[in-house]
């Protein structure tokens, strides 16, 4: 008797097909798109996307090929860096930015940067701004 109804339960959950990975990636991307600048945690993706950590991970590693919470930073990381070369330094620092984006240790903040661009933050910031400078000089 019990153990029909283990067997029942696993055909139940046998006929249902897994979410699809590549829809669940979709799903995060959307969620964060939604999400705008806000921090978000992996436990709230999963509240939201009503699936497992370890789904979640796996979706990510099959599909992405890194973790979600390393996709989830570097994200943050590419917005700042499209940020960082359209601000204007005269009124945007970029801690401010850094700190917008949920990096609350600057100095951590600088070192993912620094791993994923190959520059600090400063310097994507004084070379965009300086190349700027150059062109508007030479246009005079």
């Amino acid at each position: 008797m019990m153990t029909s109804a283990v067997q029942q339960d696993i055909l139940a959950d046998s006929d249902r097909p897994p979410p699809s990975i590549s829809r669940i990636v979709e799903k995060v991307d959307d969620y964060l798109v939604q999400a705008g600048t806000k921090p978000v945690h992996i436990s709230e993706i999963c509240g939201a996307l009503n699936v497992s950590r370890r789904t979640l991970h796996r979706a990510f590693h099959d599909a992405v090929g890194i973790g979600p919470v390393t996709y989830l930073q570097r994200k943050r990381l590419c917005h700042i860096h499209s940020v960082l070369r359209s601000s204007n330094p005269a009124t945007t620092t970029i801690a401010e930015i850094a700190l917008q984006h949920g990096f609350l240790n600057l100095g951590r903040f600088s070192g993912y940067y620094r791993a994923l661009f190959g520059e600090y933050p400063s310097e994507t910031f004084a070379n965009l701004h300086r190349v700027q400078r150059m062109e508007q000089s030479t246009e005079v």
